[in-house]
């Protein structure tokens, strides 16, 4: 959420609730390859870890702690030893994200999740979202699919828009401009994971934060909006 909507959350961060819904720790630790990478042999520890990390990099962007929420559902790396199926898994997270809109059905939401299905879990995100629209079309909500990084980098925006999404959903491209401020602290939120940053740095060959923001001045470029990021 943060590398993708870092600039949003800059924006609107006080007014945002988070949901992590992979946030589960597995019964038995059992350390998957992206752990080990970043440095971590046991699978708690690291998880654990990257709470921490998402708690102060939200915390750069204003959200408040009653809004930064993790959920108990095992991410991919842990799934295939500990957990459901994914098709339970989405009825359950569908049935989890109903629950949630309940309590706020007085006020005007904006629900996002990622539009790229590259990451398993990302994948499984976009489907509950696109299973919501239909049980929500009455309701005071709007509902949008982010551009999801870093797995967009590579794919031109005339492509963000794939047809496989749903026949049944029009989508419509929404730039969302940033000024110096709040792209400084996207890019300071993205500094707080620690664990995960160097070896992603290390595997590009890049400088993550650096690559961030040349990547949002091009799209300002390429969408012609009035400030000098999007």
């Amino acid at each position: 959420a943060v590398l993708s909507l870092g600039g949003l959350l800059a924006k609107e961060g006080a007014r945002s609730t988070v949901l992590t819904f992979f946030g589960g720790i597995p019964a038995k630790s059992r350390p998957h390859l992206w752990d080990l990478l970043c440095g971590f042999l046991n699978s708690n520890d690291a998880i654990q870890a990257r709470e921490r990390e998402n708690q102060k990099a939200l915390e750069l962007l204003n959200v408040p702690q009653k809004n930064i929420v993790n959920l108990p559902f095992l991410g991919k790396s842990y799934r295939k030893w500990f957990g459901a199926s994914d098709e339970k898994l989405k009825a359950v997270m569908l049935a989890e994200l109903m629950k949630y809109i309940r309590t706020r059905s007085s006020e005007e939401l904006n629900i996002f999740a990622p539009a790229l299905e590259v990451h398993k879990d990302h994948r499984l995100l976009k489907t509950v979202l696109l299973s919501a629209i239909p049980l929500l079309q009455k309701e005071n909500i709007k509902f949008f699919l982010y551009q999801d990084l870093p797995y967009s980098y590579a794919i031109p925006a005339s492509r963000l828009e794939p047809e496989r999404v749903s026949k049944n959903t029009q989508l419509t491209m929404v730039p969302v401009p940033l000024s110096d401020a709040e792209v400084s602290m996207k890019l300071d939120a993205i500094e707080a994971y620690k664990s995960q940053l160097g070896t992603l740095e290390l595997l590009s060959g890049r400088n993550l934060t650096s690559k961030v923001k040349r990547f949002a001045s091009k799209q300002a470029s390429q969408f012609d909006v009035p400030t000098g990021y999007c």
